[in-house]
């Protein structure tokens, strides 16, 4: 009797553990398994495309648009000391040229300073502009300056050193004629009835008032000696 329970309770422990492991097995197999993923098809590789060659462009130059130059206005040419009526180009504007008649001379000349002079002319109905011209040799005069009026200023001389000066009127299309030369700071003046004194301030005006002056007070001395002569004579 024994031995027959302990035969079935042995194989209930068998079958028990069978249970077991066949239960564990199913779970492990159930855990572990893993479940087949579905293999992605390949895609094509792309074939590579060609890689561009950059040409390099040059530059554009830039182009400089040229400008027109103006055209400058000539000023009339001088012509020689005492010429005739001239004109140099009119330049880009025509001008219509008038006779000029009219030979400007210098009435009033003197010197201001060392190195500045001044000189007077005119008036003159109908002209108002003037080509002055000078230099420092009579004969040889390389300088010009348009004047509007009738008088001038000549700066930055050499100090102290004669200077030849003459006037012609213009039109601003031709120059008339040069009127007679004036020198100035050699103690005389060349082409005036009366000598100046350049430098002294006095000009002919002023002279003839002291002569004027001075004969009045020489007679008006040798009346009052007369007069005592006479005094004495009769006593």
């Amino acid at each position: 009797m024994n031995i027959n329970k302990i035969y079935k309770k042995v194989l209930i422990l068998f079958a028990v553990l069978a249970f077991f492991a066949v239960s564990i097995t199913t779970v492990l197999a159930c855990v572990t398994t893993p479940t087949p993923t579905e293999t992605p098809m390949p895609t094509a590789t792309p074939e590579p495309t060609e890689t561009p060659v950059v040409t390099p462009t040059q530059a554009p130059v830039p182009t400089i648009a040229p400008t027109e130059a103006p055209v400058p206005t000539e000023t009339p040419s001088n012509p020689s000391s005492g010429g005739g009526s001239s004109g140099g180009p009119s330049g880009p504007s025509a001008c219509t040229p008038s006779i000029i008649t009219t030979i400007p001379t210098i009435i009033q000349s003197k010197r201001i300073n060392a190195t500045t002079i001044s000189v007077s002319w005119g008036p003159y109905a109908g002209l108002n502009t003037f080509i002055v011209q000078y230099g420092f040799q009579k004969d040889k005069l390389q300088f010009n300056t348009k004047v509007t009026g009738f008088s001038t200023n000549i700066n930055s001389l050499p100090a102290n050193q004669q200077i030849f000066v003459q006037v012609a009127a213009t039109d601003n299309c031709v120059i008339g004629s040069f009127g007679p030369i004036v020198g100035i700071g050699g103690g005389e003046v060349l082409g005036a009835s009366l000598p100046a004194l350049p430098g002294t301030g006095f000009e002919p005006d002023n002279l003839s008032n002291i002569a004027l002056i001075t004969g009045v007070a020489s007679v008006l001395s040798l009346s009052v000696l007369l007069i005592k002569r006479k005094k004495i004579l009769s006593k």
